[in-house]
């Protein structure tokens, strides 16, 4: 094009606010050797002035790609172009310690490195993979300072974790997608098990801002050496074509006959340099995987070696392929999670370390990330950190929160990673949680192990039990009663463990100093010459069938109904994007909390509830729950009341719930007895007798 013609479309750019417009006039500027010529300069100039204070995303979205071909630079330009990146990111990047770490104001970046550390920072998040070149260590974002400027990562080898100013971690650390595939860059232990092919494959693929060959193979050498290989190996390692056939090794592991002889084969390959299975090889393995049985622990234990072994050779496409015949016909890769013996897990306490980011890469392979997070819950804890890391954090947490019993394991590992107390799955580690998955008999060897030591933890250790009064607050005693129906103490454990738990918490105390703590703990007894534990009932809440069966259905919408809608709502918010500005996804958060928190209440409530049906209510001359109470005021005026159980109170009917004020005044009054009614007036008992039998019925469920 001439430069008449390019100046022609600059001018139609000032007055145009197409995209399809300035698509042109980008297009035909990309063809240019250089825009910094001085005709092209001038016209860039012109068109950022014309545009002051008229810019909206079309046209910021065009400045953001100009500055990619690298314009000249000048103050007008860098000044719209910080407009333009103003304009574009979302509020939350939209921050002045953000804008300082893009280097706007520095002249000594240039234009074309400030978009690119705009692109890195808008795909900063908690859980990104980075790569630090100048300590050549890989690591994770745990969190990012919008004051400080700067983000928080851990080491992925867990040596360490450490601050970085955001300027310097977006001009020199490189950005990976997190995923199971990623984490293959940074292997965690020999022998190595992905071919140079594979890792070019991978981190190009997943790279958040860019990287070319040399950097890459720099990365990989860094990583890979000397750890897993020496020196002198890499280059060819680097350079190697891989094969399908590694030359003398005989019979290929496609061809095996047997777990057994792949399991060999597999072995054989260790440490050989460019290995590579062609289309017929994948062919052979998944004929193999539709044939191959298993009668015994040692078998599947050699089976899941392998396919651990053998995901270190395959892409994850090639690994799903192959594998399929196996999901929903192995024990351990079941169709549905809801139906499984933990038994039939047990290969997971079993597996070697080596060789569980294989066998983890291979349980991604064939299932959604959705399968995994929910099978993380059934999961030993000597699995779960490798296992939860392959996995997005938050759709953890949405899973976890939504289950409805938790293993000592799951409980564990909360505690062990979450960070402090406002971690959303802080709430979890509480007493009635705890007694459940102590309570919980016959289990597996490796899942036992937990058990202990959560047992461990309750009895022993004190900010352990700290946050579990914490989560308890004022409610202490539902906190004993959980206590009391434990079964998992041993003579003497229960009394002590309450001893060092009043120490801790001043309502627990107050309630053992009044005495209300031997009755809810119960006494001391005799047994065969020696002193038990006996526990004692506590008063059960009262209230009718009718109102008891509503708060079992209510809980069973929420457990059947309303948590799996709120967890399809929290799936399709998440594909939104990032979830720090995504108003969605807070929504769904907001609306998960609260089911959880209304959860907790009913499964409380309802594990102190009697039912009764108010047939057969003895009436005395006393008023008591189940009895209709008649009274008449001072000024003659006569009202008719109705003592009902905890939740079945009606004020517009007079149904008086007992745990009510006005219920708590009227039980135990006698006729002729006196009530100051909520409105001042004074009334007298004139009459008490049994529920009307309509009401009845109606409590009862019957109608």
């Amino acid at each position: 094009m001439s430069a008449n013609n390019l100046e022609e479309l600059f001018i139609d750019a000032t007055e145009s606010f197409t995209e399809e417009q300035l698509g042109r006039l980008l297009k035909e500027l990309k063809k240019q050797e250089s825009i910094q010529t001085a005709s092209t300069a001038e016209s860039v100039d012109f068109l950022v002035e014309s545009w002051d204070g008229q810019l909206n995303p079309v046209r910021a979205g065009f400045l953001i790609s100009l500055a990619e071909l690298d314009p000249r630079d000048t103050s007008t330009f860098r000044k719209v172009l910080t407009e333009a990146m103003k304009k574009l990111l979302p509020p939350y990047l939209n921050k002045n310690a953000f804008f300082r770490a893009l280097g706007l104001r520095d002249s000594k970046v240039s234009i074309p490195e400030v978009v690119v550390r705009f692109n890195t920072l808008q795909q900063l998040k908690n859980g990104v993979f980075t790569w630090q070149p100048d300590i050549k260590v890989w690591g994770t974002i745990t969190s990012i300072d919008e004051f400080a400027g700067s983000v928080a990562v851990n080491a992925l080898n867990g040596s360490n974790s450490f601050s970085i100013p955001l300027d310097k971690l977006l001009s020199t650390f490189k950005l990976f997608t997190p995923n199971s595939e990623t984490r293959k860059l940074a292997p965690i232990s020999a022998p190595l098990r992905i071919i140079a092919k594979e890792y070019r494959e991978i981190a190009t693929k997943y790279v958040l801002n860019g990287l070319d060959e040399a950097a890459l193979k720099q990365i990989a050498m860094d990583t890979l050496v000397p750890n897993f290989m020496p020196a002198a190996q890499f280059e060819g390692w680097w350079k190697a074509e891989a094969g399908s056939v590694v030359a003398g090794m005989g019979r290929k592991p496609s061809e095996a006959r047997s777990v057994q002889e792949l399991h060999m084969l597999l072995e054989k390959l260790s440490g050989v340099d460019g290995v590579e299975f062609d289309d017929e090889d994948i062919a052979k393995f998944k004929a193999f995987f539709n044939r191959v049985r298993t009668v015994n622990m040692k078998d599947t234990l050699l089976l899941i070696e392998a396919i651990s072994m053998l995901a270190g050779y395959l892409t994850q496409q090639d690994l799903g392929e192959v594998l399929a015949p196996l999901k929903g016909r192995m024990a351990f890769w079941p169709a549905n999670l809801n139906k499984i013996d933990l038994n039939d897990l047990e290969v997971w306490g079993k597996l070697q370390v080596k060789d569980m980011p294989g066998f983890i890469k291979a349980s991604g392979s064939l299932f959604g990330e959705d399968y995994l997070a929910e099978y993380a819950l059934l999961l030993p804890l000597r699995c779960l950190t490798q296992f939860c890391e392959q996995i997005d954090r938050d759709l953890l947490s949405d899973i976890i929160m939504d289950g409805e019993n938790f293993s000592s394991d799951i409980l564990l590992w909360i505690w062990k990673n979450m960070k402090g107390a406002s971690d959303p799955l802080a709430p979890l580690v509480n007493i009635r949680n705890i007694s459940i998955a102590l309570s919980q008999r016959d289990l597996p060897s490796a899942w036992a192990v937990a058990q202990r030591d959560l047992k461990k933890h309750l009895i022993d250790k004190k900010d352990f039990q700290t946050h579990l009064l914490k989560c308890a607050g004022e409610d202490v005693v539902s906190f004993v009663y959980a206590l009391q129906g434990a079964k998992f103490f041993l003579p003497g454990e229960q009394q002590s463990l309450l001893v060092k738990l009043s120490r801790l918490s001043e309502p627990l105390r107050a309630l053992i100093e009044s005495g209300e703590g031997k009755k809810l703990m119960g006494g001391v007894r005799k047994q065969n010459g020696e002193e038990a534990n006996v526990p004692a009932a506590q008063s059960p809440t009262i209230t009718s069938v009718r109102s008891h069966k509503a708060l079992i259905q209510e809980l069973e919408d929420i457990i059947r109904i309303h948590i799996p809608e709120n967890r399809e709502s929290l799936k399709v918010a998440r594909a939104h994007g990032d979830f720090r500005e995504n108003a969605e996804y807070d929504a769904a958060k907001e609306r998960r909390n609260f089911l959880s928190q209304r959860r907790n209440e009913l499964e409380r409530q309802i594990m102190m509830i009697q039912p009764i049906n108010f047939k057969n209510i003895e009436i005395g001359d006393r008023v008591v729950i189940g009895s209709t109470a008649a009274v008449k005021y001072d000024s003659g005026k006569s009202e008719t009341f109705y003592v009902v159980g905890a939740w079945d109170g009606n004020p517009e009917k007079n149904w008086l719930s007992y745990q009510t004020r006005l219920g708590e005044m009227f039980l135990g009054k006698k006729v002729g007895e006196k009530i100051q009614m909520p409105d001042g007036n004074s009334a007298a008992v004139a009459e008490i007798s049994p529920l009307p039998e309509a009401l009845v019925k109606i409590l009862a469920d019957e109608e």
